[in-house]
């Protein structure tokens, strides 16, 4: 699997299903080399998931959660470097999520190992990127650049959706006794792998929350919890207990999302 072929899964992942324009415009590549690449995942996902088309919509059909996420760690430990854009719009956020102030540009590009210039269109198209979020990255001359979210539940999500596959976050399920009592919690609610996946990515996510004094405190809009507190509890108490503090109602809900 290449850089293209992984940006290309990311984004079936992050979709129900999409046509074949919706591919080539967010890719700007021709119909036939879209479906050279739709032919090429297949092949490197056998056996954990298949791309297959339904009356012209293409989807994503997962077989085994499990190898699927070890498949993506593993390529993205074995073969990305700085020289791909989305690890060092990954590596940007992160830093801008553990800044309590302005970082200067200088300092960053140093860090990336890149051009002042590269940097600044990196951080153009981050921007972009952003503005679903309703979050800004500020830049003020001679401070540098600083992360501005609407709603603090947006770290969380900003974790998730930018950097979560391009580092390892935290240790918090480094015990495999621990793991194992959690993923044991989780199926009681759920037995799917897709959801103990989700839940313990959430965990760890406010794990790195926690460490850089990020509380998450305001309540997410249109949020239901579809399981009684009763039953979530046992869950949550596990997750309080191995995160050593009290969750928030809004933490909470987002473990449980």
């Amino acid at each position: 699997m290449d850089g293209q072929e992984y940006r290309l899964l990311k984004y079936f992942i992050a979709n129900d299903s999409l046509t074949i324009t919706e591919l080539t415009a967010q890719f700007q590549i021709s119909k036939r080399t879209m479906q050279k690449y739709i032919k090429e995942l297949n092949a490197d996902l056998k056996g954990i998931a298949v791309v297959r088309d339904n009356q012209q919509r293409f989807y994503l059909k997962i077989y085994d959660y499990n190898r699927l996420t070890s498949l993506q760690t593993g390529f993205l430990k074995q073969s990305l470097d700085f020289n791909d854009p989305q690890k060092r719009q990954a590596f940007i956020i992160l830093k801008l999520i553990q800044a309590d102030d302005f970082i200067i540009l200088d300092d960053l590009a140093e860090q990336l190992v890149i051009s002042k210039g590269t940097l600044n269109r990196d951080i153009h198209d981050l921007k972009q990127s952003l503005q679903e979020y309703q979050t800004e990255i500020i830049s003020v001359t001679n401070k540098g650049v600083r992360l501005v979210v609407t709603h603090d539940y947006d770290y969380g999500l900003l974790l998730l959706n930018f950097v979560y596959d391009y580092y390892p976050l935290s240790a918090v399920l480094a015990d495999e006794h621990d793991k194992f009592v959690l993923e044991g919690l989780i199926r009681q609610l759920d037995v799917t792998e897709h959801t103990v996946t989700l839940v313990e990515k959430n965990l760890i996510v406010l794990a790195v929350l926690f460490q850089y004094k990020r509380r998450l405190k305001m309540s997410i809009p249109f949020y239901q919890e579809l399981v009684s507190e009763e039953k979530l509890a046992p869950l949550i108490q596990q997750a309080e207990k191995l995160l050593h503090t009290q969750l928030t109602t809004t933490e909470k809900a987002f473990l449980c999302y």
